[in-house]
Formats: C-alpha cells, structure tokens, sequence
C-alpha cells in the first residue's frame, strides 16, 4: 500500500487481486488444504520454526501467528527470536521454515519491492525463484506504457505472494501524524522519512 497505481490517486495494491477474503474464510480454506494433504486437524503436521529479531513488537507478531495456528490449524510453531547479529546470519543457513523479512522502497513505485525476490536477488532471503516472475519483472522495465507496466507488476505479485505464497503479508510500516492545515512545503520522502527544510507556516 502507498504505492502509486495506473490513474491519479489510485494504489497499486488496491487495483490488484484481493489475496484475503475474511478471516473465518480464510481458516476453512486453510483446513480444507491442511485435510487434504493428509493432516486432518494438524494431526502429524511437523513443528516449523520461524526466525525473527528480537526487536519489540516483531516477536509479539510472530508469538501472535503461532497462537493463530495453534488454535485454528492444530499446527505447533516455535518462535526463534535472535538479536540483529545472530539473526542476520541465522538467515543464511536453512535452519528455519518461515523468515520476518521487510523491506522499504527507496522509490515510491511496486518495482523496487518486486524486485527484491528476483532469482539470486541479493535480499532474497528465503531464496525464492521462478522463472515467469523474473520474466514479469524485466519485463516490466521496458514495457512502452505506464499501465502495460504494472499490469506485469501484478502478474508478478500474484506469483509471489498468491500462486506459490513465497511471501505472507502480516503488516505494512505506517506514520500517524498530526499537521496543522497551514504548514506547507513539507516532503514526505517514500522511505517514511519528513523533511521540513522547505517548510513554511502561513496565516
């Protein structure tokens, strides 16, 4: 979200596919899967591991998803929290299932967050790799119009994050702020960083 879409005050996330429906929906869905790859209620489902930092609020997260699978899946998952150091080399090796991974665009546009998980992208964590999504995302950087563009984008999401889930969206970072109507020439800068150098308070 934040992102710009193809028309004026459009958001590329909200002109795409909707990956969520609600949460009672959701969790059938997820039993129904769950059922049919043979752990009926979680029954024999293998304990998973995910790895986070131990930064506060990002453990909450990950001990709040393991009570969600717990409670609705049968599903035992164990919440691996490092400090930044061991985490950032834990990453590296494959003694985890899930990974927190984040990411802040340098420009407000969906291509500098798709392309993170490019085969061999050097901040590809959890190694994802497919062939169609590196294609839609070069692709992406030569098409002759803005909305050819990110068309392929989307396509490019729904690889990743619908087709084949390498990617679980928990949370986007957000800024609450209160500004007075008559301040002006203050720069939001798509890192979430505010800039007042070129601000002015008027009458």
């Amino acid at each position: 979200y934040g992102v710009p879409g193809p028309g004026r005050g459009e958001d590329f996330r909200r002109t795409g596919k909707a990956y969520f429906s609600s949460y009672e929906q959701d969790l059938a869905r997820a039993k129904d899967l769950l059922a049919a790859a043979g752990y009926p209620g979680g029954a024999g489902f293998p304990t998973i591991t995910f790895l986070t930092n131990d930064t506060s609020g990002h453990v909450e997260i990950a001990e709040a998803v393991a009570q969600m699978l717990q409670e609705g899946l049968g599903i035992t998952m164990e919440v691996k929290a490092l400090g930044w150091d061991d985490f950032e080399a834990a990453k590296a090796g494959e003694d985890w299932d899930l990974v927190r991974s984040g990411a802040l665009g340098q420009v407000r546009d969906a291509y500098a967050f798709l392309d993170t998980f490019v085969t061999d992208g050097p901040r590809n964590d959890g190694g994802f790799s497919n062939e169609d999504y590196d294609k839609a995302v070069s692709d992406s950087m030569t098409a002759e119009t803005q909305a050819e563009r990110l068309q392929l984008l989307h396509q490019a999401e729904d690889l990743l994050v619908d087709e084949q889930a390498a990617v679980l969206p928990i949370t986007y970072y957000s800024q609450d702020r209160l500004t007075q109507d008559t301040l002006r020439g203050v720069v939001d800068h798509a890192a979430g960083y505010v800039y007042f150098r070129w601000a002015s308070a008027g009458a």
